[in-house]
């Protein structure tokens, strides 16, 4: 057992590594020269007792070329964010106390690997000063040569000629007589297929080399292996992905499991849209002046809201060069990656929005510089939808083909009477969708094109478009029990060059609440309809429920006096109208109220009809408020303008002296500088005031209006009916 769980350890190890003018291209690197790999990998390893082992990992790293001598060079191999799952147990190297300690040191020292510039061939792998194939040694003996080279290099261990359908054989990752064929070639890059083995100990993969260098640029390789350790049979399976850091792109692949690898996905059918809609004017995808930065424990996510409907088309979009800075607007220097986006419907407001992750993919605890981080800005490009659709006729061979629109697609029959093969060829990022005729449900697949070998599951040869010389060509496995009529297809296609290219700042929630110049999310003082003006229009309330309350505001409650006629008494106590104070919100936080002198009752019955006489010593009205608002930023409200006479140390006073309306002249609430804070009257006015010395009004702000004293008294009578005494019936 414990053999086992060193050699799975190792082997993680070892994988987690990963990360010309001349003839024929060979890994020709320059002293001091670095490259930023992303390596995801899923792998699966299983025992002839029945063990199955799930292993699977996320992970950056930086290459750096430290030392070339004779026909050796040496590379280094700097971790960086590391994500991996074993079995049960998930741990991240991004946020406190998950990632083991021991990973912890060896992602600190790095890796250290020797490779053979004439053959390319992996020599030597060292972590923390100590020789892995020693390691391996001791467990596998003469036979850890092949899992050795298991080990991920930044280069093929083979001389390439760059020319069309060239190809050669190989040892290549431990396997020997693997074929090589390049199938692809530019000024700047070839591109390689390869397999090769027997069952137990096999391999088959796609590269993209730097023609100049040899550099690897991307990879997707599956490989099985076979391993007998003291007696025990280990069988490896594994798929990795291996590619430059580049935005856009999604650093991670599926778990894939034997025994589901393979399974069908089932569509219910339906049928084509009847029209595309689609986006034209960049306003509508652009019409938010910022986006949202949002954080989630050690991970970053950038949204930004279109104005389209749940059925309109936007195209495609990309997030990239993302810059990140501090709440004091200083840039944090660390490396970030923008993963592909993602378009989705917003209900509530009937919008769309994209989003894209941004990781930090740096080594050690990222979670203190995320929480610094305010904003990002990033370059948004907008490429135009260009959907169309169109209708696969079948013959009565059951076969159809269509070139047209730079798209070519072919439908026939397999070799299983219930299974048809759709191949897909189009323009870049194009992709397709397809409908069965009336609406019949079916189950698919997708695979590669061209046709993986056959002893790849549908998962791995789908993986494989990555390092593809055409990666927007797949197949799809269509399993239906009855021959389809004809075949709908809808061509998901954006325009080939983005039609515009902006900047776009993200903030966070809080940096929000902070910018000036980004308008507060809309919050009204009150829950209802806005209350009248408290004088003269104002009347005694819950008398219904055996209350009298009038609610007068703050300021106009300071001159007014109210008495009941005739006089009353509640258990020995005269009832009186006194000044009232509800201090936990807004509705009425000044009021006269009826109640016993002593303050302890405040509902009455049984009392008939009785006149109330309210006196005010003057009126106060609301005015237009003397103050002048920003055009382009009306909620930020300097205190300064506010009447400096007026003392003002809570929200309650800031409230009761002015009052802030939208276009609909519904009062406006305060934002605070802590997100979801609680605002009532007794909240300290410092918890509303910005750095800047303003006030920030929770929406589109129209006008101010202020109090306003006139020396008019008021002299109003109410004739009110108290009801009687409720019975348990009546409850």
């Amino acid at each position: 057992m414990r053999a086992f769980s060193i050699f799975v350890s190792a082997l993680s190890l070892l994988m987690l590594s990963a990360c010309t003018d001349s003839s024929s291209v060979k890994f020709a690197p320059k002293a001091g020269e670095k490259r930023d790999y992303r390596t995801a990998q899923t792998v699966e390893i299983t025992t002839d007792k029945g063990r199955d082992e799930q292993f699977s990992s996320k992970n950056y790293s930086t290459i750096e070329v430290t030392e070339i001598k004779g026909d050796t060079v040496k590379l280094h191999i700097k971790p960086g964010r590391i994500e991996a799952s074993m079995g049960t147990y998930d741990f991240r190297s991004s946020v406190p106390d998950e990632m083991p300690q021991a990973m912890l040191d060896a992602q600190a020292a790095g890796i250290d690997m020797t490779i053979n510039l004439e053959t390319g061939k992996l020599l030597e792998v060292d972590a923390s000063g100590e020789s892995l194939k020693q390691q391996l040694k001791q467990i596998l003996g003469d036979k850890v040569d092949n899992l050795f080279e298991q080990a991920g290099q930044p280069n093929l261990p083979i001389a390439i000629t760059p020319e069309k359908d060239w190809q050669t054989q190989g040892t290549l990752s431990g396997v020997p007589d693997v074929s090589l064929s390049v199938t692809k070639v530019d000024d700047s890059r070839v591109w390689v297929t390869y397999q090769g083995g027997t069952e137990g100990h096999r391999l088959a993969g796609l590269a993209i080399l730097d023609r100049k260098t040899g550099w690897l640029e991307k990879q997707v390789q599956t490989s099985e292996l076979e391993q007998t350790v003291k007696g025990k049979t280990i069988h490896i399976r594994g798929t990795q992905v291996t590619a430059l850091v580049s935005d856009n792109e999604e650093n991670y692949i599926p778990d894939i499991h034997a025994k589901w690898a393979n399974h069908w996905i089932d569509l219910e059918g339906g049928k084509s849209p009847d029209e595309i809609v689609t986006i034209t004017d960049p306003k509508n995808i652009f019409f938010e002046p910022n986006g949202l930065l949002t954080k989630d424990d050690d991970t970053l996510s950038l949204s930004l809201n279109h104005a389209a409907a749940k059925k309109v088309r936007v195209g495609d979009i990309e997030i990239f060069a993302a810059r990140a800075f501090d709440f004091a607007g200083n840039e944090i220097d660390t490396p970030m990656h923008t993963t592909p986006t993602y378009t989705r419907h917003l209900a509530q407001d009937n919008r769309q929005t994209t989003e894209a992750d941004l990781q930090l993919t740096s080594s050690g605890v990222l979670t203190d510089t995320i929480e610094q981080i305010a904003k990002v800005t990033a370059k948004v490009a907008w490429y135009p939808d260009e959907t169309f659709t169109l209708r696969l006729a079948l013959d009565d061979k059951l076969t159809a083909h269509y070139a047209k629109n730079g798209v070519e697609i072919d439908f026939k029959p397999t070799e299983q009477d219930d299974i048809y093969e759709v191949s897909f060829n189009g323009r870049p990022r194009d992709s397709l969708v397809t409908r069965l005729g009336e609406g019949q449900p079916y189950q698919i697949q997708f695979r590669a094109n061209p046709a993986a070998p056959k002893w790849l599951d549908a998962q791995e040869s789908n993986l494989r478009y990555i390092a593809s010389p055409d990666p927007e060509a797949h197949r799809v496995l269509i399993k239906t029990d009855t021959p389809p009529s004809h075949v709908d297809v809808v061509v998901l296609r954006s325009a080939s060059e983005a039609e515009v290219v902006r900047e776009v700042t993200f903030l966070s929630q809080r940096a929000q609440r902070f910018d000036p110049n980004v308008q507060p999310q809309t919050r009204y003082l009150f829950d209802s309809d806005q209350p009248a003006n408290p004088i003269p229009a104002v009347k005694p309330q819950g008398v219904e429920r055996g209350q009298v309350i009038f609610p007068l505001g703050a300021e106009q409650a300071k001159t007014c006096q109210a008495s009941l006629s005739p006089e009353a008494q509640e258990a020995g106590r005269s009832l009186v109208f006194a000044r009232s104070q509800t201090p936990e919100n807004f509705t009425h936080p000044v009021a006269l109220k009826l109640q016993t002198e002593d303050g302890v009752r405040e509902y009455f019955y049984q009392l008939g009809e009785r006149d109330i006489r309210l006196h005010c010593d003057t009126t106060r009205t609301w005015q237009p408020a003397n103050i002048a608002l920003n055009e382009k930023t009306p909620w930020v409200i300097p205190l300064a303008s506010l009447n400096k006479d007026k003392r003002l140390s809570t929200v309650g006073d800031v409230l009761s002296q002015y009052r802030f309306l939208d276009e609909k002249k519904r009062i406006l609430s305060l934002t605070t500088l802590k997100e979801n804070a609680e605002l009532a009257p007794q909240t300290p006015l410092d918890d509303v005031t910005f750095p800047d010395g303003s006030l920030r009004i929770a929406g589109a702000l129209a006008s101010v209006q202020v109090i306003s004293i006139t020396p008019t008294p008021i002299d109003q009578s109410f004739s009110v009916t108290f009801p009687e005494l409720p019975t348990e019936s009546a409850e």
